[in-house]
C-alpha cells in the first residue's frame, strides 16, 4: 500500500508539474501579447499627442492660411535654419520677387507672439529667428 500511495504522489507531483509548466508557458504568451499591447498604446498615445500638437498649430496659423509672406518665411526658417530679418527678406526676394523688411518684420513678429517663431542669438547676439520646436504648450491666437 505504500508503494501505490508512493506512485500515486508521485503521479500527482507530476501532473502537478506539468500543469504548472503549461501554465507558465501561457502565462509567456500573455506575457508577449501584453508586451505587445502595451507597445501599440504607446504608439497610439504618441501618435494622438502629434495630432494634438498639429490641432495646436493649425489653429495658430489659421489666420496665416492665405498668407503667403507668411507661408514662406516658415517654409524658408524650415529648410535654411534660423535667420535674421536681412537673411529672410533676401530669400524671400529671391522666391517671391519682392519683399519689404517692414512687412517681414511684422509677419516674424506676429509669428512669434503666434508662438509659431521664437527669437534666438547668433555668434554676434544678432537677433535670429527659427520654427519652434513642438509647439506643445504654448500660447494659442485669441
Amino acid at each position: 500500500m505504500s508503494g501505490d500511495r508512493e506512485e500515486s504522489l508521485e503521479e500527482r507531483l507530476r501532473s502537478l508539474a506539468e500543469r504548472i509548466e503549461r501554465l507558465e508557458v501561457r502565462l509567456r504568451e500573455e506575457s508577449l501579447v501584453l508586451d505587445e499591447v502595451l507597445r501599440e498604446l504607446r504608439l497610439l498615445r504618441d501618435v494622438s499627442l502629434i495630432g494634438a500638437s498639429i490641432m495646436r498649430a493649425a489653429h495658430r496659423v489659421k489666420d496665416f492660411r492665405y498668407d503667403d509672406i507668411s507661408r514662406h518665411i516658415i517654409d524658408a526658417l524650415v529648410r535654411v535654419g534660423p535667420m535674421n530679418i536681412s537673411q529672410l527678406t533676401k530669400i524671400l526676394r529671391d522666391v517671391r520677387g519682392t519683399a519689404s523688411r517692414r512687412i517681414i518684420s511684422e509677419k516674424v513678429k506676429r509669428l512669434s507672439a503666434l508662438g509659431v517663431l521664437e527669437e534666438t542669438r547668433g555668434k554676434r547676439g544678432e537677433k535670429r529667428y527659427r520654427v519652434k520646436d513642438g509647439l506643445e504648450g504654448h500660447r494659442s491666437s485669441t
